[in-house]
């Protein structure tokens, strides 16, 4: 009886697959067009170019930036103050703290990292660093205050104010460096973005941060052989 009811059974017709996989009738291209746009091949390109352009956003995004702080005191007071005058200094450039590790006595020291407020490039960050190293490099306050607004003028003469009893400093904001070392009555500042060899030895050489008086005269000396080998290759053409 379950054989003849087999036999009697009709053949349903094979719908062709669609280009998706399933069965049935393939949706048509103005159906397409109307939720993804384009034809298919358009659909396509867009869909890569989509990917390239996120790919591409994604790689020019920028980092936060690791900064690391020595100040040559034990007074915690004074360490503090610099510290907040120095965030006061660089929110003023669109910097924030993205995250900090507690601060080390002994000395002081503290390690931390900035981002710029909004999400920007690498292009634009390096802007925003050349901007704090102008800035430091002001020395008397008519200057500053012709070369940057009110408010900026104010957090350098703050930061200033605020290093004036700590003999010796070293800030690393990326590559821009920010140093004072005091010898006798000499007291020495460096406010400079280093190079690459200069960078790659201080990032070689930790310890040095740590003691801004061989800090700043390393880098000079960096410099100056650097200086000597431009003008030696260029005197060599």
């Amino acid at each position: 009886m379950e054989q003849q009811q087999h036999r009697r059974r009709k053949k349903l017709p094979i719908k062709p697959r669609t280009s998706s996989g399933g069965g049935g009738k393939s949706p048509t291209t103005d159906f397409l067009s109307s939720i993804t746009g384009g034809t298919p091949n358009n659909r396509n390109r867009k869909l890569l170019l989509r990917k390239k352009i996120a790919k591409v956003t994604f790689n020019e995004k920028a980092l936060p930036i690791e900064t690391q702080i020595y100040l040559d005191t034990d007074n915690i007071e004074i360490a503090e103050n610099f510290y907040k005058e120095f965030i006061n200094f660089v929110e003023k450039f669109d910097f924030k703290v993205d995250k900090e590790y507690p601060s080390k006595l002994g000395s002081w020291y503290k390690n931390l990292w900035l981002k710029i407020i909004r999400v920007v490039t690498h292009k634009e960050v390096t802007s925003r660093v050349e901007q704090l190293e102008r800035a430091l490099q002001l020395k008397h306050i008519d200057k500053v205050q012709s070369e940057v607004d009110l408010n900026t003028a104010e957090a350098i003469a703050r930061l200033n104010e605020s290093s004036k009893d700590i003999p010796n400093f070293a800030v690393l904001v990326g590559s821009l460096l920010y140093a004072k070392y005091t010898d006798k009555d000499e007291i020495k500042v460096f406010a400079q973005i280093l190079t690459q060899e200069q960078l790659r030895i201080v990032k070689e050489n930790q310890n040095l941060i740590s003691n801004p008086f061989k800090l700043i005269n390393k880098m000079e000396e960096v410099e100056v052989e650097i200086l000597a080998k431009t003008k030696k290759l260029k005197e060599g053409k």
